[in-house]
């Protein structure tokens, strides 16, 4: 039996990212970015139980820190916590100690993600973080709470 709102989505290689959310509704979700169509699909799918309470375990501090590192790699979330106040593609390569071209992969990874932005300011390439890119760092700096 299909439901008025079944559909096949073909992925043709991207992948498909897996999300448990207790910010979402209570019904499966897949979301797609309509603006980048080479963008692997999120399914959402709401947390066991549905409804957060105040037993809920939130991550704080250094564990926020990490789940962050776990989520995008130690490298990309120093990226994202240097290019906070913007910042160039040369001045990101020597605050973190690596080069400009693997500066520029992860900035174009985290900009693919909606991350952060980018933007051309003549000869430089200037990066800084999106609304979301902002939130998850303030995530890790205060703690993921409802």
């Amino acid at each position: 039996m299909h439901h008025p709102h079944d559909a096949d989505i073909q992925l043709r290689g991207r992948g498909l990212v897996i999300a448990p959310t207790v910010f979402s509704s209570r019904q499966v979700e897949v979301l797609q970015n309509l603006a980048d169509p080479e963008q692997s699909p999120v399914l959402a799918l709401p947390t066991v139980g549905g409804e957060m309470n105040d037993s809920a375990q939130w991550l704080v501090g250094e564990s926020a820190q990490g789940a962050l590192e776990d989520l995008v790699g130690r490298t990309r979330a120093a990226v994202l916590a240097t290019v906070a106040d913007g910042c160039s593609t040369t001045e990101l390569a020597c605050c973190l100690g690596i080069s400009p071209a693997t500066a520029s992969q992860h900035a174009s990874v985290l900009r693919r993600a909606a991350l952060i932005t980018t933007r051309r300011d003549g000869k430089a390439v200037l990066h800084t973080t999106t609304r979301l890119g902002a939130a998850l760092l303030a995530a890790t700096t205060h703690g993921f709470g409802p």
